[in-house]
């Protein structure tokens, strides 16, 4: 519990700016108040795993979905000006599908304009 106290405080002291004076849950708890009893909302506790994982997996299917598209898009392509335009849209995918989109981007290029 100390260790995570002293490291608590560190990332404050470092980080101050992109943290805002955010506490944990537990410092807060033991934050002393005039006459009353200390009580976190429950929207201040933090999710459980299980539900911050199901985020991430619905983001994830998000993802690949946006990739998969692009892949679809990519193949229809016939002439150099589309493959421009999709270009751009490559710019928006997430940062782990744009090296994979990248080589499949070069490769079409490559086909066209041969």
């Amino acid at each position: 519990m100390l260790q995570l106290r002293a490291r608590g405080f560190a990332l404050r002291d470092t980080f101050a700016d992109a943290l805002c004076g955010l506490t944990t849950v537990e410092e807060a708890r033991d934050i002393p108040t005039k006459g009353a009893v200390a009580e976190i909302p429950p929207s201040a506790v933090p999710e459980s795993r299980v539900a911050q994982l199901a985020k991430i997996v619905s983001g994830s299917l998000a993802v690949e979905a946006s990739f998969v598209t692009f892949k679809k898009e990519l193949d229809a392509c016939t002439n150099q000006d589309e493959l421009e335009r999709l270009g751009v849209t490559a710019q928006t995918l997430p940062t782990e599908n744009k090296d994979e989109a990248r080589a499949l981007y070069l490769e079409k290029m490559q086909s066209i304009s041969h």
